[in-house]
């Protein structure tokens, strides 16, 4: 294969096939060896692990796109940290760029409040409880919830809510910076959902978007085209949050040599 082979696409392959040497349990192993009542039931298990892991992280970056080219002051700061990366390290995909990628990473975030891929997070109560309702008085301060009962989480509303974060329809990826996050109520952030249930793939999707966002950044400068039209329609017919009309963009070489 010659030297146009790069050394880490080399070693990528190497440890893949060191890997897939030790016999590992993975998905499918265990959706074959559970004791699934029909195929329907396999069917769906395999088919969320598909969506969860496509559609979601593609809805992401379109709303993460659509942001950038809207706040421009937000991806002049993205850019000038990748271009930083990129003078500094070998590839702006290795781990220790990827590890200072800490304000594109915060953009990430943002968008994910300010766009959850899923409307709202279900969830069955497993024992009895009171739950306090806010600014109530007397008897009425609480809300028993049986066992059993559906619980539906509004995901969006609690993101957009001005008790929790300052100026909520603003797009500002600092409330994410350490410092703010430090300081945010808890289970005000949802959108990788919450507790024993908290979405597998969280530190994955993450990357990916990083990783997706990081290589157009340094080469493009996004805008918004004219044939976008706002604001925005929902498709409210669907599990995962996209638009109903077209987002169209702009992409500008910015003419950086990527080391």
């Amino acid at each position: 294969m010659g030297k146009q082979v790069p050394e880490s696409f080399k070693n990528l392959i190497a440890r893949v096939v060191e890997d897939r040497k030790v016999d590992k349990k993975e998905f499918v192993d265990f959706l074959k060896e559970s004791k699934m009542k029909n195929d329907l039931t396999f069917l769906g298990h395999a088919m969320a692990f598909f969506l969860d892991g496509y559609e979601t992280s593609a809805n992401l970056l379109t709303y993460a796109l659509l942001e950038l080219a809207r706040n421009p002051s937000v991806q002049i700061q993205a850019q000038n940290e990748l271009d930083d990366i990129n003078s500094a390290k070998k590839s702006i995909y290795s781990y220790e760029a990827l590890k200072d990628m800490s304000y594109l990473e915060s953009v990430v975030f943002e968008t994910l409040r300010k766009h959850p891929v899923i409307k709202f997070l279900n969830r069955s109560c497993t024992n009895e409880c009171l739950m306090p309702l806010p600014n109530a008085h007397g008897n009425e301060r609480f809300v028993r919830i049986k066992k059993g009962t559906q619980v539906f989480i509004p995901v969006e509303a609690i993101h957009r809510d001005a008790k929790y974060y300052l100026d909520p329809h603003q797009f500002n990826p600092l409330r994410f910076s350490e410092t703010s996050s430090s300081g945010r109520t808890k289970h005000t952030f949802l959108g990788f959902g919450y507790g024993p249930r908290i979405c597998l793939g969280q530190q994955f999707a993450v990357t990916q978007l990083k990783v997706a966002l990081a290589s157009i950044l340094l080469h493009f400068t996004i805008s918004i085209n004219d044939r976008t039209t706002f604001p925005l329609k929902k498709e409210f017919y669907h599990l995962t949050k996209f638009p109903k009309n077209k987002i169209w963009l702009n992409f500008t070489a910015r003419h950086v040599n990527e080391l």
